[in-house]
């Protein structure tokens, strides 16, 4: 079997691989002065995407080839915490088997955000489909706010 040459090192990727880097280290300084846990040397760490609407915040974490009982979600003083592992195919022990390459990542994750004292930590839901965890946290109907009438 004869491979096509993956050349990482060109001027872009090191480029693209700086910038992510730089991203990922400046996140964590943030995390560090809002008081946020970080992993800060592991080798997998889901991407998060957060956004916020007028009744809850939608997280959703790319988590492809982790199994659904690998995840687990929990959410404890405003702080949404996303934690488990994805397992490493090429260490299966196995005489059939010969790798060539190894370059997706794996290792256990935790990654957290804080959402701060108005979420309804009774209602969040969390839904698994297509390697995408997208959980809901609703916000506490006192939170919300409510328009009042003036008289």
């Amino acid at each position: 079997m004869s491979l096509i040459p993956y050349k990482r090192d060109s001027a872009i990727a090191k480029t693209r691989d700086s910038w992510r880097r730089f991203d990922r280290d400046f996140d964590q300084l943030f995390q560090l002065f809002n008081g946020e846990p970080f992993e800060s040397n592991a080798d997998y760490a889901p991407s998060l995407d957060v956004k916020e609407t007028k009744d809850a915040y939608m997280v959703q974490a790319d988590l492809p080839g982790v199994n659904k009982k690998d995840i687990q979600v929990r959410v404890e003083n405003g702080i949404l915490t996303l934690a488990g592992s994805r397992k490493a195919e090429h260490e299966e022990e196995s005489r059939d088997k010969t790798w060539h390459r190894v370059e997706r990542s794996w290792g256990s994750y935790t990654r957290a955000v804080r959402l701060g004292d108005g979420v309804d930590a009774a209602k969040v839901s969390a839904e698994y489909k297509d390697g995408v965890l997208t959980v809901t946290v609703p916000k506490k109907e006192e939170t919300l706010g409510r328009i009042v009438e003036v008289k």
